[in-house]
């Protein structure tokens, strides 16, 4: 389902902005408008570029996001709990929110415990000369590594279903064993990348959505 017509309308009334003027500013017609609003006409990915802006909404949001029933649901909450406290359509998703930012908690904590776990268990090993102190460090970097991997690839396994870029089929439980092993190398390797997405996601933005 497609939320392109809502949204212009949504939008384009918050913005106070007639469909005469909006057309004008997209040079359309105002026929053109109206078939929009209607969905009776889908504009093009050209003119979605051009009236995000107008409509000051990123243009990911606009085409994902169901801009009108956002605004309903914020404002039965605020009917119902006489406040603005769960009125966050515009300060963002605390789901989403809580979900970088434990990431963010998570992985430095896995990284600093598992050295230490690992680091206390070879240690007697070191000592009695079983084995030698850079294959300690080794083994605490590759264990570690593997552990980060794994807990990294339930962050993305989650994130891709949230997004729903992938849908769970009962199929897969047939490659669950070599899909747990290659998330948790890919992971693993992709880590840095992921954390400063999250930071991106967490910190910047806030778990807002726009």
């Amino acid at each position: 389902m497609s939320f392109i017509p809502t949204n212009i309308k949504v939008l384009r009334e918050e913005a106070r902005i007639t469909q005469e003027e909006f057309a004008e500013k997209l040079a359309v017609s105002l026929e053109t408008v109206k078939l929009w609003e209607k969905g009776k006409l889908t504009p093009t990915s050209e003119e979605i570029s051009r009236m995000c802006p107008i409509l000051r909404i990123h243009e990911e949001d606009f085409l994902e996001r169901d801009i009108l029933s956002e605004r309903n649901n914020a404002g039965s909450r605020m009917k119902k709990n006489g406040n603005r406290s769960t009125y966050d359509w515009y300060y963002g998703n605390r789901v989403n929110f809580a979900f970088y930012l434990s990431y963010l908690i998570v992985i430095p904590l896995v990284i600093v415990i598992s050295l230490l776990v690992i680091g206390n268990i070879t240690k007697p090993l070191v000592e009695e000369g079983l084995i030698s102190n850079s294959y300690k460090i080794g083994y605490q970097i590759i264990i570690t590594y593997l552990i980060e991997g794994f807990i990294s690839g339930i962050y993305l396994v989650v994130y891709i279903f949230k997004r729903k870029i992938l849908r769970f089929q009962w199929w897969f439980i047939f490659w669950l064993s070599p899909a747990i092993a290659i998330i948790t190398l890919v992971s693993g390797f992709l880590m840095i990348g992921f954390y400063g997405y999250a930071f991106y996601r967490a910190i910047i933005k806030k778990g807002k959505n726009h």
